[in-house]
């Protein structure tokens, strides 16, 4: 993949997957991003390949989608996080209620 107008299209496609997974999220559900990162290194190896005036042409693309995948990022972070605190509670809550059933079966 080194034509240039097939790596813009690349690009384009994986900023959409980002803002795709980043709605997703909005939403409280979860996303799948097998082999993203396998997409990223390849996109990344092509450019490599280019010449420095093709190569520089994808440099503001490139340049947002790092913006967009930090943002990703981001919000995965909080949704983690977000998450952990509900396992924390439930966790809280079934010790109680073991506590409850112990206590009332005697």
């Amino acid at each position: 993949m080194t034509d240039r107008a097939a790596l813009r299209s690349e690009l384009e496609t994986l900023a959409s997957l980002v803002a795709a997974s980043r709605a997703i999220l909005g939403d409280g559900r979860a996303v799948d991003l097998a082999g993203f990162d396998r997409r990223v290194a390849a996109l990344c190896q092509s450019i490599q390949s280019l010449g420095l005036k093709d190569a520089q042409s994808l440099k503001s693309g490139l340049i947002a989608l790092i913006d967009d995948i930090e943002r990703l990022k981001n919000d995965l972070l909080a949704q983690q996080e977000v998450l952990g605190t509900e396992l924390k509670r439930l966790g809280v809550g079934h010790k109680t209620a073991s506590a409850y059933n112990r206590t009332s079966g005697r």
